[in-house]
């Protein structure tokens, strides 16, 4: 199986997002097996490269770990100036939209809910509130994500979680986010 495990955690490297945006990783295809009428269709990925913005995650999902005790992920963004957002999103003025770094942490909690199988599907993001401080710039030099698990309920495929993301050193957090 790709990924390290390492008791309760498990470390995704940059082969491990491809496998996950190709649905081929074999966590889903294991998961494939859970669920009722096997449709790859319905299991979890990450978007492709274009949209992509964690290239590696820590999992972490022993009980009693994370702000609330129910498990967190970690995951990074080693900027580059050629990143593709920093060119077609505002002309002249390289900014990483504020909706793909919280979209990171949609993504980064997807990964967490893949690897520890508390939920299968495809996720959808319902509701939250994200205050932004910062910005991403391209002289940035890597991007800092976490997602604190607060309330998962298997039955109705319903995942809560805190997020944050700092950039260039894990305390200069940016954006924040509260389900």
């Amino acid at each position: 199986m790709k990924g390290i495990y390492t008791g309760d955690c498990i470390e995704l490297d940059k082969e491990d997002i491809l496998l996950l945006q190709e649905k081929r990783h074999p966590v889903q295809e294991e998961a494939l097996k859970d669920l009722p009428e096997g449709n790859k269709e319905d299991l979890f990925a990450l978007p492709l490269p274009f949209m992509a913005a964690v290239q590696t995650a820590k999992s972490f999902y022993a009980k009693g770990t994370g702000k609330y005790g129910k498990g967190y992920a970690e995951g990074q963004w080693k900027v580059d100036p050629n990143d593709p957002w920093f060119w077609c999103h505002f002309v002249r003025d390289p900014v990483m939209p504020g909706s793909l770094g919280t979209d990171g942490l949609f993504q980064l909690a997807g990964i967490w809910r893949t690897f520890t199988r508390k939920i299968q599907g495809r996720p959808r993001a319902l509701e939250g509130k994200f205050t932004y401080d910062g910005q991403i710039f391209p002289d940035a030099h890597c991007v800092y994500y976490r997602v604190d698990i607060s309330r998962f309920l298997k039955n109705r495929r319903l995942m809560q979680f805190d997020g944050q993301i700092a950039v260039d050193d894990p305390e200069n957090v940016i954006y924040r986010y509260e389900s």
